[in-house]
């Protein structure tokens, strides 16, 4: 804080009417609910957002509006189910990145494609694998950072200050 006030770090580029008014919705959201995020957008064009800990479903909304704020969009694993019929396209364009688990692929190779394929992604993963308090991480996005040469960007929440700010980016080493 400056002054008595919440700061704010400075967001990623202008990128159109939409965008903006994504934006002061997020902001807007942000204030009520007293939560200002502390550090810049750090400019990388895809990367792996490791939020933890996910422990209750308002993580993800302050996630989003975070990233709304930030005019980026945030994008999230979901069973390819998520993204077919009337409502898919939607739920693609909200964020969706689908994974076909029916096949014998691993979701690793499914998310290095989707990497691939994009000209700007940045994947949220809840490194415990559920919204229940879990003190140890599984190593999915780890995976995905590695096999996609994609930086890993953390996200922490600090719900005592109700502030938000990202440590990375940092590429995933051998171990």
């Amino acid at each position: 804080t400056q002054r008595g006030r919440a700061s704010f770090g400075k967001p990623g580029p202008y990128r159109g009417a939409f965008s903006e008014a994504i934006r002061g919705l997020s902001w807007l959201f942000l204030k009520a609910a007293g939560w200002h995020v502390a550090t810049d957008w750090p400019g990388v064009p895809k990367s792996v957002v490791v939020a933890a800990s996910h422990t209750s479903n308002f993580d993800g909304i302050l996630m989003l509006a975070i990233a709304g704020w930030y005019r980026q969009k945030l994008s999230w694993m979901g069973k390819a189910s998520l993204v077919q019929g009337p409502l898919g396209g939607l739920v693609r364009r909200a964020g969706c990145v689908p994974v076909d688990r029916s096949q014998a692929r691993d979701v690793v190779s499914q998310m290095k494609e989707a990497f691939d394929a994009a000209g700007t992604l940045h994947l949220a993963i809840a490194p415990e694998g559920t919204r229940d308090a879990n003190a140890e991480w599984k190593s999915g996005f780890w995976h995905i950072a590695r096999s996609a040469n994609v930086p890993m960007l953390i996200a922490v929440l600090d719900y005592g200050t109700k502030q938000m700010r990202f440590e990375g980016p940092m590429m995933a080493g051998k171990d």
